[in-house]
């Protein structure tokens, strides 16, 4: 099911791309915003993988100096 939507969206894409400006004289608006708003999702999920993976450094940072800490000084 998974694939069969990432197939329609694919070929959705690609109309919109293909066909970008015969759209753009159709729906000058809302087809001006529509690489904006792709761009802005993929920056909001860019920036929160990165918080995530900046957290779980920290926090395996963290766990790894307190055990060395612990195993140093007894």
């Amino acid at each position: 099911m998974l694939i069969k939507l990432l197939l329609i969206a694919t070929v959705l894409v690609a109309g919109a791309i293909i066909f970008q400006t015969q759209l753009q004289t159709i729906l000058p608006n809302t087809v001006s915003t529509i690489p904006d708003t792709i761009r802005e999702d993929v920056d909001a999920i860019t920036s929160r993988i990165e918080e995530q993976a900046s957290d779980a450094l920290d926090t395996i940072t963290e766990e790894v100096l307190n055990t060395t800490a612990n195993i140093i000084q007894p």
